[in-house]
């Protein structure tokens, strides 16, 4: 506590020995120096949302590619259900008419789920 105490005279003693200094200081350098940190902070804002820009635009690419790849399927297929296409495996490439999605049997035209012909 005495230490505080201490360093609070000692301080409060500097600022009057010294405040003309420290008001001359303040009113020539101050707002030199307000300047530049809101011009770093303008800086750091473009910055920022170009970062943002970018990263969004990259969300809205990959969303984009990912609701493509659900709506073709997303089994590596080509072509529309119901039409001839292909497929890639981890064997190999096969061609094929592949089934209508969805229905029922007869809508489907005597097609099983699954069944490829």
């Amino acid at each position: 506590m005495f230490g505080f105490v201490f360093g609070a005279i000692a301080g409060g003693l500097a600022a009057y020995y010294w405040r003309d200094r420290i008001h001359d200081y303040m009113n020539t350098r101050a707002p030199e120096m307000r300047e530049k940190a809101a011009s770093r902070l303008g800086n750091i804002g473009e910055r920022a949302g170009s970062a943002l820009d970018r990263a969004r635009s990259r969300i809205d690419t990959t969303v984009r590619a990912g609701q493509d790849k659900i709506r073709t399927k997303g089994t590596g297929t080509t072509g529309a259900p119901g039409t001839t296409g292909t497929t890639t495996t981890g064997a190999g490439t096969s061609t094929g008419t592949y089934p209508p999605v969805g229905g029922t049997e007869a809508e489907r035209g005597g097609w099983a789920p699954g069944e490829r012909r």
